[in-house]
């Protein structure tokens, strides 16, 4: 039989008394108060539990009927607390605590940038379309709000590149299950540009136009450019991820209205986002294969890009800003459609 001593504290109370501790082989438990011996407690193996051992506190016995004993010696660890030492092991083991200090970082940087967002987007697939629908209508909503103004086009021009938008959209024939909405809008800010937003809702500017009024062709290969993202669902891929990655940073940092901030902004984050390299490469695939498809040739893809990119600085200028770029060189982008163009 052990003896220990320490303090008992009564169930339900904040009452403490020093009081000495008999435990029998058999993992009996009999508690006696010190200054007169009177018992206090009896209790078999099965009526009490050790609490959690932490560094430098005592192992308390912990009873079902809610008292609590606190061994005197902070240093004592039950028979039976298997458990509990190997927690205090870990928590005391100086490499271990250095090596959890180098790799929880590095599983928590894998986790918002590897991790979750591959496992978010391999759940894009079974996310319904009316779901898309309701994010692109929520981002389309933002950007009028913020980035957008009414188009200052001719209805006659708008209507023209609807008409050729629709029938080509009702030529190849898409299978998605996408219900295609082209937005005209004017925008300072944004400038001669085109965007898509999960759901089929498709954007092009004033600016956009103008430049290539004289090119109905190459309008139309941006315009399926932009269809190309939303056939892929890169918006909704982007959405996923992001959503992914603000949970985990919420959880770890308690801050669980952010989770809720997260889901409920998923559409308006897609304002800020930028499609990734092999996204922009996949829809440019799609726009020159859907225009061969349409018996139009790629280099009107290219044409798009030239007219697009005139003006601006020449990238072989600056070769550094290429890695901070999301979209592929325009360079290449070109020549690629042009070879896509070749007999």
């Amino acid at each position: 039989m052990q003896t220990i001593k320490g303090q008992f504290q009564h169930a339900a109370s904040t009452e403490y008394c020093a009081a000495v501790l008999h435990l029998t082989e058999q993992g009996q438990v009999l508690l006696y108060a010190e200054h007169d011996n009177a018992l206090l407690l009896e209790a078999t193996q099965d009526r009490y539990k050790v609490a959690e051992v932490l560094p430098g506190l005592p192992a308390e016995l912990l009873f079902e009927t809610g008292a609590v004993f606190s061994p005197a010696d902070h240093k004592w660890r039950w028979p039976k607390s298997g458990r509990q030492n190997l927690t205090l092991k870990l928590e005391t083991n100086k490499s271990l605590i250095v090596l959890s200090v180098i790799a929880v970082p590095i599983l928590i940087w894998w986790l918002t940038a590897v991790g979750l967002p591959k496992a978010a987007t391999a759940l894009v697939p079974w996310i319904p379309v009316s779901v898309e629908e309701s994010i692109g209508q929520q981002s389309m909503q933002v950007f009028d709000r913020t980035l957008l103004s009414d188009s200052e086009l001719s209805p006659e021009l708008q209507q023209s590149i609807r008409s050729q938008w629709q029938t080509a959209v009702d030529q190849l024939q898409l299978n998605s299950g996408y219900q295609y909405q082209l937005h005209f809008r004017a925008s300072k800010r944004l400038g001669a540009n085109a965007f898509a937003l999960p759901g089929g809702y498709l954007t092009i500017t004033d600016e956009l136009v103008k430049r290539l009024e004289q090119q109905p062709d190459a309008i139309l290969a941006v315009l399926l450019h932009e269809v190309g993202h939303v056939e892929h669902r890169h918006g909704m891929k982007l959405a996923a991820q992001a959503t992914a990655s603000t949970i985990v940073m919420s959880v770890l940092f308690s801050d669980l209205e952010g989770i809720t901030e997260a889901v409920l902004g998923t559409g308006t984050s897609l304002v800020q986002s930028a499609f990734s390299r092999d996204m922009e490469r996949q829809a440019d695939y799609f726009s020159t294969q859907s225009l061969l498809k349409l018996n139009k040739s790629p280099q009107a893809f290219a044409e798009a890009m030239q007219a697009l990119t005139k003006g601006q600085p020449k990238e072989e200028m600056l070769p550094w800003l290429e890695y901070l770029n999301s979209h592929p060189n325009t360079k290449e982008r070109i020549e690629k459609a042009t070879q896509q163009a070749q007999p």
